[in-house]
């Protein structure tokens, strides 16, 4: 697996060339969503060959990997040297070789999505990864890339009902915004909000980090209404 910071100039196509891969190889295991907009400090993990990379999930088994990914178990086997296929931990990265991601069609419907709530932002920068379809499961939110320690900022009054270590997504802050409206700020390196306590819009609650099932700094933000999770562009301020 190779680890890539993108240097001043560089651009997706050269570096591919310079590892002998494809630019869709680390497009697609990076979780690019425009290629074109790399950027200097970014981080890319891709596999040494022209494929993806899996992380392991609960639940996960060889064939259910293979499967998503329109390979054979056998080609997974290899190119990782499994000893034992059937034992395989969460959390482990695995190279999927000449791997291609089913497409997943994500049932949503814009007029139901859109709020009438104007959520600010809670941080500035690229998006390096938008909500929907990626590596052949939901992207859950949409990531914005940003410098280590910047501020994160709620996008609307609300209450805190958690703060704190939160899986995969590392340190993490939730906010109730009451008529079943929440927000989720994932990844950070600092949090500086207690569960129970009342914030205001646009107030720091945490830093930007890279905690948890992360490749660089960035803050990872979602939206969820009534528990369902929906399209966080569709509930921000142009």
């Amino acid at each position: 697996i190779i680890t890539h910071i993108v240097g001043p100039g560089e651009t997706l196509s050269a570096i591919a060339e310079r590892y002998g891969v494809t630019p869709a190889t680390i497009a697609l295991s990076s979780g690019l969503v425009n290629p074109d907009r790399i950027y200097p400090g970014q981080r890319l993990v891709f596999p040494s060959v022209v494929g993806l990379l899996h992380r392991v999930r609960s639940g996960d088994s060889l064939s259910t990997i293979a499967a998503m990914y329109q390979v054979t178990a056998s080609d997974i086997v290899q190119a990782n040297d499994l000893a034992d296929p059937d034992l395989l931990s969460e959390g482990q990265v695995l190279i999927i070789p000449g791997g291609r991601p089913k497409q997943v069609t994500v049932a949503s419907s814009p007029a139901a999505d859109r709020s009438p709530r104007g959520l600010i932002w809670p941080c500035r920068g690229p998006i390096t990864s938008r909500f929907g379809p990626r590596w052949g499961r939901l992207h859950t939110g949409i990531d914005i890339a940003a410098p280590y320690g910047a501020s994160i900022r709620a996008a609307a009054a609300g209450r805190v009902t958690h703060a704190g270590w939160y899986g995969n997504y590392g340190r993490c802050v939730i906010l109730d915004h009451g008529g079943g409206l929440q927000t989720l700020y994932a990844h950070a390196h600092e949090i500086l909000v207690t569960v129970g306590e009342s914030v205001a819009q646009g107030q720091v609650i945490a830093r930007v980090g890279t905690t948890g099932n992360s490749t660089g700094p960035h803050l990872h933000f979602e939206v969820r209404v009534s528990g369902s999770i929906r399209n966080p562009l569709n509930y921000l301020d142009d």
